[in-house]
Order: structure tokens, then sequence, then C-alpha cells
């Protein structure tokens, strides 16, 4: 059954929408089907401009709090906001080499979201911890993101655009 069906609409004659029908259109939480709709594409998050002067910077896209760093080899990265151990935000944390640090007991992540590093536990646990995280890519001076799962899809590029200033 189709979501709405277009066919009996008559100028002035729009349909009113149920409650139902709503939800499953504005609801993009991960677990919601228009949130795996629009997790199938890359979304720009930020402008490369907006982490100029600071390391990193907070966003809110498709129901997720995120942080977005740029590390000290110039790569970006999108992790979720929180850290696993005490929920620290990385808002707060120190960008390192390949990934960023959390502040409070400084276990560091990788742009994967794996715990690489983690000061006074044992050295295998760091294997076992894991936090959401986002592939980047900046573009024309924004910074874009893919939120689905697997493989991302070919990020589509604009020549034209490229060759002007």
């Amino acid at each position: 059954m189709p979501l709405l069906d277009f066919r009996a609409i008559h100028y002035g004659d729009l349909p009113m929408l149920t409650a139902d029908q709503n939800a499953l259109l504005t609801q993009i939480g991960p677990a919601s089907r228009m949130g795996a709709l629009m997790r199938r594409y890359w979304h720009p998050v930020a402008g490369r401009d907006e982490l100029a002067d600071k390391a990193t910077m907070r966003v809110r896209i498709l129901g997720e709090d995120l942080v977005l760093y740029k590390t000290r080899a110039g790569k970006y990265g999108l992790i979720e906001e929180s850290c696993p151990h005490r929920r620290a935000s990385f808002f707060h944390g120190i960008p390192t080499q390949d990934g960023i640090r959390c502040m409070y007991h400084g276990w560091e992540f990788d742009g994967a979201g794996q715990c690489v590093r983690q000061p006074a536990e044992k050295e295998n646990f760091a294997a076992k911890v894991c936090v959401p995280s986002y592939p980047v890519r900046e573009y024309l001076g924004l910074i874009f993101a893919f939120f689905g799962e697997g493989e991302p899809p070919e990020f589509r590029r604009f020549p034209e655009l490229e060759e002007s200033d």
C-alpha cells in the first residue's frame, strides 16, 4: 500500500496526513525508515572554515549528537559525542595525530571509532571498546559525512564547480 495516493489529489484538495504517515515521513533516527533512507547518501555537516580556529565542533544531524574534529595530521573525523567510559563529551577532546583523546581519562580513539590507547587499563582492553564514527571527506570547502552501514557510495564530484572561483 502506498504511503499516499496522489492520483486522487485535485487543485485545492490536498489530503491530510495521518499521525502514522507523518511519523513515517519525519522520523529520521537510525532505526526509522526515513532515517535508513537518508543514511544512504553523503551529507554536508560543516564548512571547512568552521574548524579553522578550533579543534572540535558539535554537530547534530539525523537525530544524532556528534563531534567533528581535525586531527594533528589534518584529517577530519566525526564521532559520537560521548566517550563510552564516563560519557564525557569529545567536544572537549584533544585531537591526536590519528584521532581524538577523551579529556577525562585519556582514552584515545582512531578515525574509525576504535579505542587504541587507555592509560591505566590492561593492554588488551582497548580492542574491546569502539564508538560510532562516520567516514568524512572535505570537498569544495564543505565537510561531508556518510552515516549508512557498509561501504559508502561513490562520492559525487562537480568538476564545473572545481574550476570556478
